[in-house]
């Protein structure tokens, strides 16, 4: 049986930040040959191939996300279950 290694999930420079803020999460076992989703507090955002290294995922903090865990998962092209992160607290700023 395949098994993804498990996802280390770190931010760089911030964990605070206003809907719209541009995150860079670093880490290691993503993967572009997945599907990468990124949970902000359980709201789930689906992250663009392009924007998936094995080492980086850019992703966008969403409208009406709201602070708490940022969680990374993400099922293979296979649909074979893929990678699950660490949570790292993400803190959404108000207006």
């Amino acid at each position: 049986t395949f098994a993804m290694p498990r996802c280390v999930l770190r931010l760089d420079a911030t964990c605070a930040g206003p809907e719209g803020t541009q995150l860079v999460l670093t880490g290691s076992g993503f993967g572009a040959d997945s599907l990468t989703t990124v949970l902000f507090n359980g709201l789930q955002v689906v992250v663009p191939a392009a924007d998936v290294d094995s080492s980086t995922i850019r992703v966008t903090v969403p409208p009406g996300a709201t602070s708490g865990p940022v969680i990374v998962s993400g099922i293979k092209s296979d649909n074979s279950a893929g990678l699950q992160s660490n949570p790292v607290f993400f803190d959404v700023l108000g207006p």
